[in-house]
């Protein structure tokens, strides 16, 4: 056994073979290339230099050890203890605790490393951790650029991840932190492991059994088997979980799922103040919105169940599928297939929903679609509801069904005990009553029937020429036509109507729940009160102003139709038909606004704030304050739109924003959508993903657009301050990045076109690609990724910077290569003995680089000699390629030269000319004139 003393040094040189030495504080081991230790103790303060090539193997580290080779089997043990992997070093199966600390660095690389109680391995950008096992308080960090794969966390131990991590499985007791800039991808998180995603932080299809707690952003986990959480905090998004055996996500306030798919047992709940998008539930799966969240555009299929307490819009009920809407919940255009099942309970109410399947109406129905079966049961309230052919309403005691339209081949039948009012029965059209039924009201049109057993019509149904009723005793009946009414200060009690017709003036009315007010062609309709439950509809040609529609009201405004400042608050809402008008609309917090007409003007602010433009629709000069939502549907077009802090606007496939103005704290996702000419302020973000376009956009000083899954960016403009991400699948056209812009090509991305001017700067990270060529207009173009051959780099004037990282990535030709302008071959080390060589082919030649074993041909559009080509160190130790000044002969012959190349022959050759005077004073210097031409100036 050796022991080394302060102050001396045990070098193992090639071919030994040391064992068992003891290194003092103050000792040092240096084990050189060829040289192998065994078994080494390295004191406190002690010193071991692990070199390339060397080995060292099972020693025991209490004080430092520096790897450049390799060990095996060692133990880092005790504070102060380090173990520093450094740049081609690998440590293989070393075990950390007690304090003891592994720190990767840049270039480094760690295998089925054992971290226990008190241990740390920490890995550097450009680290590598592989199968690292961490217990019982033992900790790894894998910090920004850095990367571990396949560790395996159990009992108290920890993985914190600010880089990535891939294949991880956290088992029992194991705690996963990532955190913001961080990436988790294909995680396993065991029944009571945990992960938690913090703001900022990443997760791609990890599968949890344990628990997930997201307040970052997710993507494609699936969520298995109980007891199996995942958790969408506030602020957190979850787009494309997948959910089943018992597996639950749960979407608290704050919190946005995006495309879940609940199997069979599987679980989703959206609390207060969550959201959920396009949730799609399975056989046996199941989705309950709380009071105070909403989904949007979900599918229910066979065997899945939705339970509403909330808001649901456009939902897709299948063949087997079931929604109930129970107190409180609201159903808003859903699509109620054949053999689908609709619930509506007490307190709940269904709006503008296509009703095909069986729809069973305890609560409220308001301007449904029926073309299949619909019962209206004991307390449950039809509104407006259209029965078209195929459709039957069958309205039963204690129910009450209030201004349907019976179409064409639709029937409907009200039973001993309940009741219709002011039914409206066109041509085919069947109103049947049954004895101890009652109608108030009503109009039955040519052709149209109203049957009536055991008692008579009553005052009020106006029965056109044509119309047939049949009763045993015919009543009086009403029929007002062409009249004028002229109302102040009207009181529409609950079951009241109010009629506005041509010439009509009804000023500060009052429509209490349940009544209704109609304002007809030419009829105006002046700061109406429109409370809960209550109705305000602006038939075609007929205008309202200022109508105050408050929590539970409604005012529609139909095709031909216009409203003027109207104020919607606190669950009130304003629906637009197509061919409707509404201009300088106020839409307050938790009020809605629905456009399938024209918009103009609108202030959608706070929290719970939306306008949703569907159909057609087109809104003009809308302003989103904090809290206020917009959403763009298919064929919907939003122009001229400001988005201030805190709002956000959603546009999807099919659907057009033009004009945007994205403000600081603004947010717009193009998710499918196109985004024409917008400007994106400081610290407003743009989003384009599946399939999003953003066209022509200008970007700003602190202004940010991310093009995302599928998304694509053309004619973008970076200004000073402003960044673009181009991600994985993504692609960018025609960009141009201004000074103190920057364009960010990330792996999987592709960027097409791009234009860099002076001080603006283009980084294409590893696995990122340059397509259509790129233009350095005196900008730096950082490239570690892909610029294949056919395409061009040109340079456009002087002071343009190339620095390739990638080398290998690189075949595209260069153009415009002059004084000035820069190629950086970064992966050269500089060295006095590197050398260039100059090869003309025609038009354009290669430039050969050699610095020993590394050889770089580039591509040179143009006419150059070797003389023209200056290397230099590039300032961190890498070759800069400069085309440095001339002299005035030298510049001539090659001036000479590249015309004569560049113009191929035209006009029967060159013939140099030197310096010389005009007829009138001007200096000609070293002109090129073709054979037979002239030179001159003026």
């Amino acid at each position: 056994m050796t022991i080394v003393s302060s102050g001396q040094v045990q070098y193992v040189s090639f071919g030994q073979n040391i064992t068992s030495t003891t290194v003092l504080s103050g000792g040092e081991e240096v084990i050189l290339s060829g040289g192998e230790t065994q078994y080494s103790t390295i004191s406190a303060g002690g010193y071991q230099f692990v070199e390339t090539g060397s080995l060292d193997e099972f020693s025991n580290i209490y004080g430092s050890q520096y790897v450049y080779g390799s060990t095996y089997g060692d133990t880092v043990y005790g504070g102060p203890s380090f173990q520093f992997v450094e740049a081609g070093g690998v440590a293989v199966g070393d075990t950390l605790y007690g304090a003891g600390l592994s720190e990767v660095l840049s270039g480094g690389a760690t295998s089925y490393s054992y971290i226990g109680s008190g241990g740390n391995e920490q890995v550097s950008s450009g680290g590598f951790s592989d199968q690292t096992t961490i217990v019982s308080a033992g900790a790894q960090t894998v910090y920004s650029g850095g990367l571990d794969e396949y560790s395996y966390v159990y009992s108290s131990g920890f993985l914190n991840v600010d880089g990535a991590a891939y294949y991880d499985t956290i088992e029992s007791g194991g705690i996963e932190s990532v955190y913001s800039g961080g990436l988790a991808y294909a995680q396993t998180i065991s029944a009571y492991g945990v992960e938690t995603v913090y703001s900022g932080g990443q997760d791609e299809y990890t599968t949890i059994y344990g628990v997930q707690s997201n307040f970052g952003a997710t993507y494609g986990d699936v969520v298995y088997g109980g007891p199996s959480f995942q958790f969408v905090e506030s602020g957190g998004t979850t787009m494309s979980s997948y959910a089943y055996g018992a597996g639950l996500v749960e979407v608290l306030s704050g919190g946005a799922a995006s495309a879940t798919i609940l199997g069979s047992g599987g679980l989703e709940t959206v609390l207060a103040g969550g959201a959920a998008f396009g949730t799609i539930i399975s056989s046996a799966g199941g989705e309950t919105i709380s009071s105070g969240a909403y989904e949007q555009i979900g599918e229910i299929l066979s065997g899945g169940v939705l339970t509403n307490y909330g808001v649901a819009y456009y939902e897709a009920i299948s063949a087997g599928g079931v929604e109930n809407i129970e107190s409180g919940g609201f159903g808003y255009g859903q699509t109620l297939g054949v053999g689908g099942v609709e619930n509506v309970y007490a307190g709940g109410v269904d709006e503008y929903s296509t009703v095909s399947g069986v729809q069973n109406i305890y609560g409220e129905s308001y301007a449904n679609a029926i073309v299949g079966p619909q019962y209206i049961q004991n307390g449950g309230i039809g509104s407006a509801d259209t029965i078209s052919a195929g459709g039957v309403t069958v309205v039963s005691s204690g129910g009450v069904d209030s201004s349907p339209t019976i179409g064409s081949g639709g029937v409907e039948y009200v039973s001993s005990g309940g009741v219709v009012s002011g039914p409206t029965v066109e041509s085919a059209g069947y109103e049947i009553l049954y004895s101890g039924a009652s109608i108030f009201g009503g109009t039955v049109s040519s052709g149209g029937s109203l049957e009536i057993y055991n008692r008579t019509v009553p005052s009020g149904v106006a029965l056109s020429a044509g119309a047939y009723a049949t009763s045993r005793t015919v009543g009086s009946t009403a029929v007002l036509a062409g009249g004028i009414v002229d109302l102040v200060y009207a009181n529409v009690l609950s079951g009241g109507t109010l009629h506005t017709f041509a010439g009509g003036y009804n000023e500060f009315a009052v429509i209490s729940g349940g009544g209704i007010a109609y304002t007809h062609s030419g009829g105006l309709l002046y700061e109406a009160t429109i409370l809960a439950g209550a109705h305000d509809s602006i038939l075609a040609g007929g205008s309202s102003y200022y109508t105050l529609i408050s929590s539970g009201g409604f005012e529609t405004t139909s095709s031909g139709a216009t409203a003027y400042t109207p104020y919607a608050y606190s669950g009130g809402f304003e629906y637009v038909s197509a061919g409707g008008v509404v201009s300088n609309a106020q839409i307050g917090p938790g009020a809605h606004d629905t456009v399938y007409g024209q918009a103009f003007g609108t202030f959608v602010s706070g929290l719970g704030a939306s306008e949703i433009v569907s159909g057609s629709g087109v809104t003009t000069g809308t302003t989103l304050s904090a809290g206020a939502v917009q959403y763009v549907g298919p064929g919907a077009t939003a122009n001229g739109t400001i988005i201030l802090a805190g709002a956000h606007t959603h546009i999807s496939g099919g659907g057009v924003a033009s004009g945007t103005q994205i403000s600081s704290g603004g947010f717009q996702s193009l998710s499918g959508g196109t985004g024409i000419a917008e400007v994106v302020s400081s610290g407003g973000v743009l989003y384009a993903i599946s399939g999003g376009v953003a066209s022509s956009t200008i970007v700003l000083s602190g202004g940010h657009d991310s093009l995302l899954l599928s998304g694509k960016g053309v004619n973008t403009t970076l200004s000073s301050g402003a960044a673009e991400n181009v991600e994985s699948g993504s692609i960018a056209v025609n960009t141009l990045v201004q000074s103190g812009g920057h364009q960010y090509v990330f792996s999987g991305g592709v960027a097409s076109g791009t234009t860099v001017n002076s001080g603006g700067i283009v980084t294409v990270s590893s696995g990122g690609n340059i397509a259509a060529g790129l233009t350095i207009n005196g900008g730096l173009v950082i490239d570690n990724g892909n610029i294949g051959a056919g395409q061009t780099v040109g340079f456009l004037g002087s002071g343009g910077n190339l620095k390739l990282y990638n080398t290998g990535g690189f075949a595209a030709k260069i153009s415009g290569f002059v004084l000035g302008d820069h190629i950086d071959l970064t992966t050269f080390a500089f060295s006095a003995g590197e050398t260039s060589a100059w090869v003309q082919n025609g038009t354009s030649g290669t430039l050969t680089i050699t610095d020993g074993a590394l050889v770089e041909h580039l591509t040179l559009i143009g006419t150059y000699v070797t003389s023209n080509f200056k290397l230099v160190n590039d300032g961190s130790g890498g070759t800069m390629i400069n085309d440095p000044p001339v002299s005035a002969a030298t510049a001539t012959t090659t001036l000479f030269a590249q015309n004569a190349a560049a113009m191929g022959g035209h006009g029967g050759g060159f013939a140099p000319t030197t310096s010389t005077t005009s007829s009138w004073g001007a200096a000609v210097t070293s002109a090129l004139v073709p054979s037979g031409g002239t030179s001159g100036t003026a």
